[in-house]
Formats: structure tokens, sequence, C-alpha cells
């Protein structure tokens, strides 16, 4: 497929990256945490045939500007969005939310439930307090930072037993600079992805699981508008009991599981998630 052009608009005083694609009723694609609005990439051919589809990268990530201290966290974000979709004259969206990306579109909705037209959360955060152990030990400092390096070097060079054999920061950071083949701008935002997700996660996310201050299951019954859960029925992130969960409690809401997906399904089954969300949405 043809890559949508890469926009950026001003919002909040911020540079904000985005891609527009397609034509008819709006929908926003929101990324998941050290992610962009990349992560959609293999599906917005399949959406943008019924639906003009917007994905952005939140502050802080991708190739949009960095947030301030302030911004990180799950009460700025929705405020940001909702400059988002006014600078850009977006009217009633269908919003559709992976992971963090699904925490934000159910905060959203929740404070701005008559600007939306339709809500779908993937494998999302806030749902429960579940979650992978991995991320618990992350929101100890230093573990985060520790993580972050290993993930970049392995993220860096698969194939490179240099990068998996020799760990410790200084030395990486000297193996970057003579091997590793990374324009400033994509070091630069590297970087940038991981600090503001290791900022997020620990606003989020304590060794007991995900923070009070960001589960919403105590407001769910409250929506009325359609939404729709997506999950992978192997999602080690958030439990897939998160899943069932926050249907039962949502009155106007259907549940789809992706048999043997695990926490972002339009990667492993990218024709059966557009096909569910595209029925979903066009109902």
């Amino acid at each position: 497929m043809t890559q949508p052009e890469v926009k950026y608009a001003e919002v909040a005083g911020k540079r904000v990256c985005y891609t527009k694609t397609g034509r008819g009723d709006p929908m926003i694609l929101l990324h998941g945490l050290g992610n962009s609005l990349l992560q959609w990439e293999d599906i917005l051919c399949d959406l943008s045939n019924n639906f003009t589809v917007y994905a952005l990268d939140f502050p802080g990530f991708g190739k949009s500007d960095p947030a301030e201290k302030y911004e990180i966290n799950t009460s700025y974000i929705p405020l940001f969005m909702r400059d988002f979709i006014e600078v850009l004259n977006i009217e009633n969206p269908i919003i559709v939310g992976g992971s963090f990306g699904g925490l934000i579109a159910l905060h959203y909705t929740l404070r701005y439930p008559s600007k939306v037209r339709k809500l779908v959360l993937m494998d999302s955060a806030g749902l429960g307090r579940e979650i992978i152990w991995r991320w618990r030990f992350a929101a100890i400092p230093p573990i985060g930072e520790l993580f972050a390096i290993f993930d970049s070097l392995d993220l860096r060079s698969q194939d490179s037993w240099l990068w998996r054999t020799v760990k410790l920061p200084y030395v990486g950071n000297k193996l970057e600079e003579m091997f590793y083949k990374l324009s400033k701008d994509n070091a630069d935002q590297l970087r940038n992805d991981y600090k503001s997700s290791i900022k997020l996660l620990r606003h989020g996310v304590s060794i007991f699981g995900q923070r009070r201050r960001i589960v919403r299951t105590h407001m769910l019954h409250t929506l009325e508008l359609p939404v729709m859960i997506m999950w992978g029925s192997e999602d080690r992130v958030f439990p897939v009991k998160h899943a069932y969960n926050a249907t039962a409690l949502i009155p106007n809401s259907t549940l789809h599981v992706f048999k043997g997906a695990h926490h972002w399904p339009p990667l492993e089954f990218p024709n059966e998630f557009s096909q569910v969300l595209l029925d979903f949405a066009s109902k």
C-alpha cells in the first residue's frame, strides 16, 4: 500500500505528527506505550476504504514534540486529545485505542461522551489492576531504565551477538556510536519514546499492579454509546478476563476475542482485525 502522508499540526503549543487517509466518517487510532502511529500501518489500507482514518503520535512519542514533565499523566493526554480533535475539526469520531491508547480512549470518552460516536478498546489498560510482572518491576527505579537499555539494544540489532552480550549503559552507548547506523533524529526519537514510556508507566503502575488512579471499571456502566472490546486470548500484559468483565459492565457492548493472539492482534491477525472493526464501525 502507499504510505499515508505524514502531516503536522500545532496542538496546545506542540508540533504533533499524524496521518490522515481515506474518506468517509472519521476514525481515530491511538497507539500503545512506547510506540507510535506506525503500530497501525498493517490495517490502514483496509480501514481507509470506508473511513477517514487519523493516526497520531502522542506528545513524547514518535515524531511529535516531547512532553513536559507535568504532561506525563493520564489527566493531561485526554485534554490533548480534545484539542487535537478540535484543531483538525473532527466531528463525532469512532475512537480506537490499543493498550495504553485504549486507556486514553476510555478516559477521553468518559470525560466527553457526547463527542464520540463509537468506542473500541483493544487489549486496553485501565480495565483491571492485573498487569504483567515485567512492567510492575519496570515501575521501580532504576529497573525500568535497565529494561529500556536492554530493549533498545535488542531492537537495534536483533541478529548481533555483540549487542546481546554487552549491556552496560556506557559500553552500550559507545558500541552504538561505533556500529549502529541510526540517524540522529531516529535515535533521539527512540530515547524520547523510552523516557516518556517509563514516566507514564510509573504514573499508572506500581509493584501491586495498575494503580487505582487509572482504572475505570467503576465508571463503565455510565457508557451509553456502542462499545467494542477486542482482545487477544493469549495476552500476557493484561489478562483476557479484563475483556469479559468490561463487556459485562458496559450496557451496549460487544466482545471479540482473537484466538491465539497476544497483546497486539492487528499485527498477528490484520485481516480478521480489520473485518471485525469494520463490521462494528459500519453498523
